[in-house]
């Protein structure tokens, strides 16, 4: 696309950039089902194997590419365990997992929620989670990844997660949102990047008992970042609205937070704000950083506007 895009006049650019979501989203509605039900699980899909109890369903995905999950399922489970990338084309799957996580990538490749157009999706986890052993206390969110975790899809794609054990999305390595329509209730994280949490699309709102959004890397020279450059982000918090280890980058889009704690926090970081609209409502102190460099945009810190 991107050397078809350099020969093309810019007015019509637009147009491709159309052309080729459409054949995207058309491709991802294709994608071989796993058909969720309450008496189980039917997969289409090579590499995508299930397993059913008394209990429980499980879909076990063990090859890279492109799966489509649909139905209702209220104790299932689907584990991505393979070294290359898998997406999972959401489309009007509603998923509950009692005693875990309801996606799991537990292998080296990357995991991409992609949110279909005209569809509402649900996961939700329950209060107790039943780990593989005492030692273990991973996967410990409705949607979890060992490796990079993408969240995206179609505007008009919804995902709700409700977390009601600790954290809606989570990854032990990067965490981002380029698109779809995402909403997240949870009873203590919304989401979670040990290495970064990026957003550069789509609509993300959380409500969370604690922290909205939060990185945990703290080894020197890796510490997690927060970077928003495009999309909606609004985020309703307990604790803080967005913590991070190191720094927080706002250079587009538009972030309201409205946090009981703290609004923006990085004790060791900079918030850097260039571009886009930001608006803080938080009692305690707005914002906590090492240091804050405002240079453009628009930055309302409850209810007062700031200039550059």
């Amino acid at each position: 696309m991107t050397n078809i895009a350099r020969c093309l006049p810019l007015y019509l650019l637009p147009v491709l950039v159309l052309l080729f979501s459409a054949c995207t989203a058309a491709s991802y509605r294709d994608a071989p089902p796993v058909t969720f039900s309450a008496d189980g699980a039917v997969s289409d899909a090579r590499g995508a194997a299930v397993s059913t109890t008394e209990d429980s369903v499980s879909v076990t995905i063990t090859a890279g590419g492109t799966y489509r999950l649909t139905g209702t399922c209220q104790n299932g489970s689907v584990v991505v365990d393979c070294a290359d990338a898998v997406v999972l084309v959401l489309d009007n799957l509603v998923l509950t997992n009692p005693t875990g996580s309801c996606i799991a990538s537990v292998g080296e490749g990357d995991l991409t929620l992609y949110a279909l157009s005209g569809t509402e999706s649900t996961l939700r986890d329950g209060t107790g989670y039943v780990f593989p052993d005492a030692l273990t206390d991973e996967p410990d969110a409705v949607v979890f990844a060992k490796s990079d975790l993408t969240l995206s899809g179609d505007k008009d794609g919804i995902c709700h997660m409700i977390a009601y054990y600790k954290t809606g999305a989570a990854t032990k390595d990067d965490l981002t949102v380029t698109g779809g329509n995402y909403t997240v209730s949870s009873i203590r994280h919304g989401i979670r990047g040990r290495d970064s949490v990026t957003v550069t699309g789509g609509y993300l709102a959380i409500e969370a008992a604690a922290d909205g959004i939060r990185t945990t890397n703290d080894r020197p020279g890796k510490e997690g970042t927060v970077t928003i450059s495009d999309g909606h982000v609004t985020i309703t918090a307990g604790d803080e609205g967005i913590q991070s280890i190191s720094d927080i980058t706002i250079t587009g889009g538009t972030l309201t937070i409205d946090s009981t704690n703290n609004g923006i926090k990085t004790d060791a970081g900079k918030l850097e704000i260039t571009a886009g609209t930001v608006s803080i409502t938080a009692p305690d102190q707005p914002v906590i950083a090492a240091s804050t460099e405002h240079t453009g945009g628009e930055l309302t810190v409850n209810g007062t506007p700031f200039a550059d």
